[in-house]
């Protein structure tokens, strides 16, 4: 006799009492294997449909796929416009550092570093570049190349031999 429902369900729960008053439910444990149709049981007309909607969904599934191709190429696409974008838009904050003398430009590694660090947080990066001292002083207004001469600048033996043409010009001598 095949197992059936009532004894399973005794063994899964000895204390419980009202599964004996349960008809006995056999459980089958093997299915019978399913008797296809055969050409001859179904009518022409049946197997027509059956045909024309096997074209129309195999129609359907290529129209799929290519649609499928099609946005994968786009989403590849705009993804690599994005990265361009985003070198452009580091490339440009970089630059603009070297033109404010944040950075030297020839100090290739500093800017290498500078990028990678732009490219992990962009707004962070800008701030800490932005926080960055001029190199060699502020920018005069109007000086568009950044550099001052050693005499306009103050500092260095130039400056002192000015100082000098100065005061003998007027008159004093030291």
């Amino acid at each position: 006799m095949p197992f059936s429902l009532k004894e399973f369900l005794k063994k899964v729960f000895p204390d419980k009492k009202e599964f004996e008053e349960m008809p006995d439910i056999p459980i089958v444990t093997e299915t019978p294997p399913a008797v296809p149709p055969t050409q001859t049981e179904l009518p022409k007309e049946v197997l027509t449909i059956v045909e024309t909607m096997k074209a129309e969904n195999k129609k359907i599934l290529d129209e799929l796929a290519a649609y499928k191709q099609k946005e994968e190429d786009r989403e590849k696409l705009l993804n690599q416009k994005a990265q361009d974008e985003r070198k452009a838009k580091i490339d440009a904050a970089v630059k603009q550092a070297i033109d404010n003398r944040k950075i030297e430009a020839q100090n290739k590694g500093l800017q290498d570093s500078y990028k990678a660090l732009l490219e992990k947080d962009f707004e962070n990066g800008v701030k800490a570049i932005e926080a960055l001292p001029v190199i060699g002083g502020e920018i005069p207004p109007g000086d568009k190349s950044g550099t001052k001469s050693p005499l306009e600048s103050g500092s260095g033996i130039l400056s002192h031999i000015k100082e000098h043409q100065k005061s003998t010009a007027l008159g004093e001598i030291k």
